[in-house]
């Protein structure tokens, strides 16, 4: 079995961007209740925790300031034991430009990029293609995400 093979990473994404405590009490929204989460999932074994964050009204938000306090009470509880992944999910509030944006103010270790809403037209392509080689300069890991695979066909 070779390296690849035998590596395994738990990631947990314990809030998202639609959900509220209606519909589940204990959802974790606070930067405190996000840090008691991200350290129960790393007992649990988890390396990576996904992160939405929301306005005063529980909505979804793209906001870098409400990332790095996040980020903030996460590595206050876990130190650097556990990636913190953001979202730029736009979720239908946010164009590319304010999503990129939000990302290089955050400047997070991992960020998540919803292809679709990143690149909804061929003409986005070159911008998405600048933020990826800012990424890979910058260090920040990468999530890629595809709702379809006809998206694929984006990547080639």
């Amino acid at each position: 079995m070779s390296d690849f093979e035998q590596r395994t990473a738990l990631c947990v994404a314990p809030n998202g961007g639609k959900l509220s405590k209606a519909e589940h009490p204990s959802l974790p929204l606070r930067p405190v209740e996000l840090a008691q989460t991200a350290q129960e999932c790393l007992d649990a074994g988890a390396c990576l925790i996904h992160v939405h964050v929301r306005d005063r009204d529980g909505g979804h938000l793209l906001d870098a300031s409400a990332y790095r306090e996040v980020i903030h009470a996460i590595g206050e509880v876990v130190g650097d034991e556990m990636i913190v992944q953001v979202t730029s999910e736009a979720l239908g509030r946010y164009s590319p430009e304010q999503q990129i944006a939000v990302i290089k103010e955050t400047r997070p270790e991992a960020v998540s990029l919803a292809l679709r809403e990143l690149v909804p037209t061929q003409a986005h392509e070159s911008g998405f293609a600048k933020l990826l080689d800012w990424l890979r300069a910058e260090e920040i890991l990468p999530q890629v995400i595809l709702y379809d695979p006809d998206e694929t066909f984006c990547l080639g």
